[in-house]
């Protein structure tokens, strides 16, 4: 009896858990309604003069940035002009790898794989990087929109990883392309 009576609470709290997380997330059109996706409540666009400081080289500054108060915490949208096939995901995704080796040679790779979402197929890129004073944890979603490269991707801090992490899988994993 006494077991049954845990399991029932610890059923409770873990379903406690998953509701008060998914409830703190709701959907939002973002890329001109290009893209459904579940992101924190709280999280706004980023102001143009953020978005520059943030991430000062012009060809490599996503599209849209979504953030929490402080800007620590990001999820960010760039649409390429750069052409690809998700057909050919599986082809370029060795393409990838080796180009994030290079740029960061002290990467910390946690996740790499080419993976189905919502009829959708997405290189998905889990790892952390070097910065100036701290560490990074990314989460990337990249496949194609309308015949060119879409990019998704999640950061924070290291030290907030463990407290995001679950969240922006759940959020980058809602990813619908209309």
């Amino acid at each position: 009896m006494k077991s049954l009576k845990n399991s029932i609470l610890i059923g409770l709290l873990l379903f406690s858990i998953i509701a008060f997380s998914q409830q703190n997330l709701f959907s939002r059109h973002v890329l001109n309604n290009k893209i459904n996706i579940l992101l924190p409540k709280d999280f706004v666009l980023m102001q143009n003069d953020m978005l520059k400081l943030k991430y000062p080289i012009a060809g490599s500054r996503p599209t849209e940035v979504y953030t929490n108060e402080s800007g620590s915490i990001n999820f960010a949208f760039k649409h390429t002009i750069n052409r690809i096939n998700e057909d050919n995901l599986s082809e370029i995704f060795p393409v990838f790898i080796k180009q994030f080796n290079s740029i960061y040679p002290q990467i910390q790779w946690i996740g790499k794989e080419v993976k189905s979402l919502n009829n959708k197929n997405f290189i998905v890129l889990e790892f952390i990087t070097p910065a100036v004073d701290t560490r990074i944890y990314n989460l990337m979603y990249i496949t194609e929109l309308d015949g060119n490269m879409l990019m998704c991707s999640f950061n924070c801090i290291e030290s907030q990883k463990e407290e995001w992490q679950s969240k922006a899988k759940q959020s980058l994993n809602s990813i619908e392309i209309k």
